[in-house]
């Protein structure tokens, strides 16, 4: 008998299948159908995001573009027939035509703000009005800084009145100091973290009255020294420092506070703070503090 009839005849031998071997056994639809569906909700969900990180991407290039202008984007003035072109670092504000004063403004790259670094106000003109600027492109530029550090008028200015029609950060040091302005007009509305009165800001000028934001935060030393013009003064009650001798040789007597006498006591003063000046007493909404 040869080989293979022995193998013919021998019983065969099933190999048992584990159970983890064995075939999987169709998936029924109902299950089919739950895949396919979560399977369109990852997928929804991810093009919703996306979605989302590019809208956020327009919203921050926007914001961008009112902080930090294109190249030769620079801001001007539109309003009541006044308008205002950019050439290079001057802003001239035309009426009519006819030039009406120039305005020299610097953009501070590190905030983003510009700053008026120079008011030349036409000959013979005795109010002057720094207006609100915009973009070409609609957004506002944030003119803030008024100032560098030098005074913006000359002594032999005919300017008795300035209105800033935008918000501001800062009057730097020494701004006006000097000058032959009466009346400062500044407008409520917060920029920043407030508006702060630079040192010496005001010194020895002509100011008569000044008309204080509710946004001012402090008064620097020397602010308003030799402001023998100055008679009244309203403080908001969010002002939170006051420096050395900020109203020495000034013709206050008297400290308008819009807070409580409590609150007057939490500000933050410079021991001489009313040193060389005439004030005698702080008016507060619930009393009078003396000096």
């Amino acid at each position: 008998m040869d080989e293979e009839e022995k193998k013919a005849g021998e019983p065969r031998v099933r190999t048992p299948i584990r159970k983890s071997e064995a075939p999987a056994p169709s998936q029924a639809p109902e299950a089919i159908r739950k895949k396919e569906m979560i399977t369109y909700i990852v997928a929804g969900s991810l093009g919703t995001l996306l979605l989302a990180l590019m809208i956020a991407a327009i919203v921050v290039g926007a914001i961008g573009l009112s902080a930090s202008p294109d190249a030769g984007e620079a801001p001007v003035h539109y309003e009541d027939g006044r308008a205002g072109y950019y050439d290079k670092e001057m802003l001239r504000i035309e009426e009519e035509g006819t030039p009406s004063g120039t305005i020299g403004l610097s953009f501070l790259e590190k905030t983003g703000y510009y700053r008026i670094d120079e008011l030349v106000p036409p000959e013979g003109t005795t109010a002057f009005i720094a207006p609100r600027f915009e973009y070409r492109s609609g957004s506002l530029a944030r003119v803030a800084v008024v100032g560098d550090g030098e005074p913006l008028l000359e002594e032999t200015s005919s300017l008795r009145e300035i209105y800033f029609e935008a918000p501001l950060a800062e009057i730097s040091d020494f701004a006006f100091q000097d000058a032959p302005v009466h009346s400062v007009h500044l407008t409520e509305g917060r920029l920043g973290n407030g508006l702060s009165i630079g040192d010496g800001a005001f010194k020895n000028s002509s100011l008569a009255e000044i008309e204080m934001p509710d946004a001012l935060i402090s008064i620097g030393s020397e602010a308003f020294l030799g402001c023998a013009s100055l008679l009244e003064m309203s403080l908001p009650v969010g002002i939170e420092e006051i420096g050395s001798s900020a109203f020495s040789g000034s013709g206050l007597t008297t400290i308008s506070y819009e807070g409580t006498r409590a609150a007057w006591g939490l500000v933050k003063k410079a021991s001489d703070w009313a040193e060389g000046s005439s004030i005698t007493e702080v008016a507060c909404t619930d009393g009078i503090l003396e000096i």
